[in-house]
């Protein structure tokens, strides 16, 4: 088996939670937000190829070299623990930062461009960890060779209800289609 084969079967064949109408992923309401996940292809597998799967690859090593350093210094943490939020009596929003200390939350990205502020992209995650742990988040921005910029992130409750709002009108086009669908059988 070639190296490229394992990582295209770590990255795309891992066993994850099943994809249910009415439950979504923080990290997926700016793609929602954008249009780049639409209802019709919500419970189609992506697969990821090429630079993607590698960008993901190093990004869990960042992060389990990170967590490795914690746990050396003793520093007393949580690594990504799944809490789930309900928006309403149908949508569940979940949310898994990735550490979780007593006083404050880091959000990891490893990017291979330069980073000066946060971008859209990750601030509405950002959001959904701010306002369900109700601590401060801080993106923490992983680049090669080893270097780590911190971002604090500043909640707000436009984007808050934003989150909200792209998550009922997501949530009631995929009931629709799944209706249709239904009908149509």
């Amino acid at each position: 088996m070639k190296l490229n084969d394992v990582l295209f079967n770590y990255v795309n064949n891992k066993e994850g939670h099943p994809r249910e109408i009415g439950r979504y992923w923080a990290s997926e309401i700016y793609a929602i937000k954008k249009g780049y996940k639409k209802p019709e292809d919500f419970f189609k597998k992506k697969i990821v190829e090429d630079d993607g799967m590698r960008r993901i690859v190093s990004g869990l090593g960042y992060e389990k070299l990170l967590s490795d350093m914690l746990d050396f210094s003793k520093i007393d943490y949580i690594y990504n623990p799944k809490t789930e939020y309900k928006i309403n009596d149908d949508i569940t929003l979940v949310v898994k930062p990735d550490f979780v200390f007593p006083e404050h939350i880091w959000e990891m990205k490893t990017t291979s461009n330069r980073t000066d502020s946060i971008p859209d992209k990750w601030a509405f995650q950002l959001e959904c960890e701010a306002q369900v742990y109700q601590k401060p988040v801080y993106l923490v921005v992983a680049s090669f060779p080893f270097q780590i910029k911190f971002f604090e992130f500043k909640p707000s409750t436009v984007r808050w209800k934003n989150v909200q709002k792209t998550l009922i009108e997501f949530d009631s086009k995929l009931k629709q289609i799944n209706e249709n669908k239904d009908k149509n059988k």
